[in-house]
């Protein structure tokens, strides 16, 4: 068990940290990647993307569900999940590290954690249909 003076040094340092955290603010961002990315041109397409990827996931939900050995879907659905990763490289670039801090962190981060999975699925799959095959 910690003792009474160590336990006080750590909530003091991890409040210490935690004040730190939430005031950081991140510089304004500059150049050409930086306009892309904060344009409505951008968030429009991407919102489309959305949109077109939810229609898409009943589709094949649908479909797999009527036909359980058979999915034709599973390019189309890389080809979201390649979209999304270029989504969030290009807004890494731009922000960096402040990605998971600044005013948008909670969606920034979803984002991140969906993407990450949908590689990791897609990754995981295609070792799997390989081992399958072999």
């Amino acid at each position: 068990a910690l003792s009474q003076s160590r336990r006080a040094l750590v909530y003091r340092s991890v409040g210490d940290w935690l004040n730190w955290f939430s005031h950081l603010n991140e510089p304004e961002r500059k150049g050409h990647l930086a306009n892309i990315v904060r344009s409505q041109s951008f968030e429009f397409a991407i919102g489309s993307v959305l949109v077109v990827n939810a229609i898409f996931l009943t589709v094949s939900a649908n479909h797999e569900i009527r036909h359980l050995k058979n999915h034709p879907f599973d390019s189309v659905e890389i080809i979201f999940t390649g979209l999304y990763t270029v989504e969030l490289w290009t807004k890494l670039l731009v922000h960096k590290w402040y990605f998971f801090v600044n005013s948008e962190r909670w969606w920034n981060i979803l984002d991140f954690g969906l993407v990450v999975v949908s590689l990791y699925d897609i990754i995981s799959t295609f070792f799997l249909n390989m081992e399958a095959t072999s």
